[in-house]
């Protein structure tokens, strides 16, 4: 059957000699396409490049079924085909030749799978490209996904500001139905993050004003999860942990550390090993620690933390496989 597709190609009959490569399936090499591709610009030879290009994307050949596409006029059936070989050069190569909107939409698209936020070409040309397509509610919707990896991989709330600026930025000339409603809750997220990163700043000179504005944060996020309210309330008690733990009131991280682990949010993602193990290994068993909470009622009760089974305090080794444990059974995505 080759060698008949051969001789019909020498012969000229060059839908004869594809309909026989498809009927056996026998692969179409970069040599026979170009032989079977006419140099004329015919509604014909369109016909016939386009039912080449096509075979060759059946058979998994995606470059020369991009390439016979793009020759038939078909650019973003070239493209669809370039997406499936997974060839990111190539992708980026060809949507920046093109100058089609449709097709900087799907090569941005298809670059939002990929490791996107570990590669600044790749994010770069997400946001060029869709730029280019002026597709303001993707740029929106981008650089919102942008300020959540800053916050969850970094805890770099500054940069996640930004992102989220630029994300209200773009949200601001979109013509969606839903315009008012995402500006509103872009708004609140980051005036949410500014008293976060404020109180960041003011925990060393004035504690008592950034306390207070922890406690109203925490306050504000057990109506909503982490991402609606922009910040994730992990960040908050380590930070309430890191400070009491300097001023040496173990007794204030104790009762944080219980709280994050009543809400069953992870210790070993916000808080340092030593800290927990300090806090934890002070407690003997039974003990009842209450501090006057926010609400001026009694604190939390800690035996569960701390009860060694042996009626003492804990060692430093009992600590370190309670946190140990504690690791293993954290669940693998931040809270």
């Amino acid at each position: 059957h080759l060698n008949a597709a051969h001789l019909l190609i020498a012969a000229g009959e060059m839908n004869e000699a594809l309909d026989i490569c498809v009927k056996y399936d026998i692969p179409i090499t970069e040599e026979m396409a170009e032989a079977m591709s006419p140099k004329t610009k015919s509604a014909e030879s369109k016909q016939l490049l386009y039912k080449l290009a096509k075979c060759c994307k059946r058979q998994g050949n995606f470059h020369l079924a991009c390439k016979k596409y793009t020759q038939a006029g078909e650019k973003v059936k070239a493209m669809k085909a370039l997406l499936q070989s997974g060839d990111v050069e190539k992708i980026v190569f060809y949507t920046g030749v093109s100058r089609n909107k449709e097709i900087y939409l799907m090569a941005a698209n298809f670059l939002q799978n990929l490791d996107w936020h570990n590669n600044p070409d790749i994010m770069m040309n997400i946001i060029t490209f869709y730029t280019k397509a002026k597709a303001n509610d993707s740029l929106s919707t981008f650089y919102e996904a942008c300020a959540q990896i800053e916050i969850d991989e970094y805890k770099s709330y500054e940069k996640a500001l930004q992102a989220l600026r630029e994300s209200h930025r773009y949200a601001q000339k979109s013509r969606g139905m839903e315009k008012e409603m995402q500006l509103e809750s872009l708004k609140k997220r980051m005036e949410i993050i500014e008293r976060f990163i404020q109180a960041r700043q003011m925990i060393a000179d004035d504690p008592e004003y950034a306390v207070n504005v922890c406690q109203g944060l925490l306050e504000d996020a057990s109506n909503f999860n982490d991402t609606e309210v922009g910040v994730r309330q992990g960040d908050v008690y380590s930070l309430l942990v890191e400070h009491y733990y300097a001023a040496g009131m173990l007794d204030q991280c104790a009762q944080y550390i219980h709280r994050m682990r009543s809400q069953n949010i992870p210790l070993g993602h916000y808080v340092d090993r030593k800290i927990t193990s300090d806090v934890l290994g002070s407690f003997p068993q039974h003990q009842h620690h209450q501090p006057e909470g926010e609400d001026g009622e009694g604190g939390v009760m800690l035996e569960e933390d701390v009860d060694d089974g042996e009626g003492g305090m804990i060692d430093e080794d009992s600590v370190d496989e309670m946190i140990d444990e504690e690791i293993m059974d954290e669940p693998g995505v931040y809270q």
